[in-house]
């Protein structure tokens, strides 16, 4: 049976957030029986891009602090290691800017914590993945003797929320990541390949940051919302039932959580999972906003058969686009870098545009700006049909 741990962090004061990490990792089952001293323990953070704690796009560093700390006091040596979203290199220059932005060079400071150095990128073999056999990683992942998963609890444009499992892609490097977004264009296909990841780097623990998350159009483009709580287990799949169920939504709405029941790892029952601390039930978050792309599917499921028999033939006409707020734009090219099919080019104007016959819906041009200056808009069909 999955224990997963929720236990009530109103603010990311520091001496509450440890008290909370504490008592949510020794509910979920505990880090003494895994990390010895000298053990290198890789903290897998969010960070998907340069953005301050506060916009709630990254793990928030108080969190991180806090799991260091533990790290410490058990004698490990703590870790802390990310590569960033589709539009940016992995390299130390990008790195060194997003630590610095994001809170973790503060949290290092604090908690003896390691800042990852090593971009290296490492070749490897997955004959288990169900999906992917093989495929490139950052190194320090798989160097590691012990792996912690500290996702930020956010949606997501593409996979509908960023959780536990959601969070591992970040093992791919940063300039990779369009590739599986070009040969997965299927969000079923791409949860498979998220649940291979998971199964080549199996976390021993995970520790979503869930103090304030995000809403709306995430991951980078919603907005931040109070959610008051740290979530904890030994079992990443289990922790996204967990969020989903506090974000008010049935788990199997959500293509990772249907790929990671496809693969055994979730009891077949809502009893299979042992609540500690709270209940889903009791902290549910009302009215938690959702992306628009996830409500056009949630409409979608409501058409008649002769509607959706007919989908694939006006998927263009149907489906959230995503379009440039010219105003805001201001030609830096994150958006271009991280298409995996070239669908948007930087004008002479400095100006981003989306040939619309190319892009395949994935949202990572939406996802990476940082700017803001990408919307997702639905089509009037989408609206009148879809409401």
């Amino acid at each position: 049976m999955d224990n997963v741990a929720l236990i009530g962090c109103p603010s990311y004061e520091e001496r509450a957030v440890r008290r909370c990490v504490e008592e949510a990792v020794e509910a979920a089952g505990g880090l003494s029986s895994v990390i010895r001293p000298g053990s290198a323990v890789l903290l897998k953070v969010n960070l998907l891009r340069a953005a301050p704690p506060e916009e709630a796009i990254t793990t928030h560093p108080a969190v991180v602090a806090a799991v260091a700390g533990m790290v410490r006091d058990l004698g490990g040596r703590a870790i802390i290691a990310d590569s960033p979203g589709s539009g940016y290199r992995y390299n130390q220059r990008v790195m060194d800017g997003v630590y610095l932005k994001c809170g973790m060079k503060e949290a290092a400071q604090k908690t003896d914590a390691e800042l990852n150095r090593d971009m290296g990128v490492k070749s490897v073999s997955h004959p288990t993945g169900m999906l992917i056999k093989h495929l490139d990683v950052i190194r320090p992942v798989l160097e590691a003797d012990v792996i912690i998963n500290i996702p930020k609890a956010k949606t997501h444009s593409y996979m509908y929320f960023t959780g536990a499992v959601k969070n591992l892609f970040g093992i791919i490097p940063g300039l990779a990541k369009p590739g599986y977004h070009s040969k997965l264009n299927d969000t079923e296909r791409f949860a498979r390949m998220l649940v291979d990841l998971v199964a080549l780097t199996p976390p021993a623990i995970n520790i979503m940051d869930a103090v304030v998350g995000m809403e709306g159009d995430g991951p980078s483009s919603g907005s931040p919302r109070s959610m008051g709580l740290i979530m904890a287990s030994t079992s990443a799949a289990a922790l996204d039932v967990g969020l989903c169920r506090v974000m008010g939504r049935d788990p199997l709405a959500f293509p990772t959580v249907r790929a990671t029941m496809e693969r055994g790892w979730l009891p077949p029952g809502p009893d299979g999972i042992k609540w500690k601390g709270m209940d889903p039930q009791e902290v549910v978050v009302k009215d938690f906003q959702m992306p628009a792309t996830m409500l056009s599917e949630d409409g979608f499921s409501r058409l008649s058969i002769l509607h959706r028999m007919t989908r694939p033939f006006f998927r263009s006409m149907f489906t959230v686009r995503p379009a440039v707020i010219e105003e805001r734009c201001i030609g830096c090219g994150a958006c271009q870098r991280s298409c995996p099919v070239e669908a948007v080019k930087v004008d002479g104007r400095s100006i981003a545009r989306i040939d619309d016959r190319l892009c395949i819906r994935c949202y990572c041009c939406h996802e990476m700006c940082p700017e803001r200056a990408i919307e997702l808009k639905r089509s009037l069909l989408n609206r009148i049909f879809l409401k």
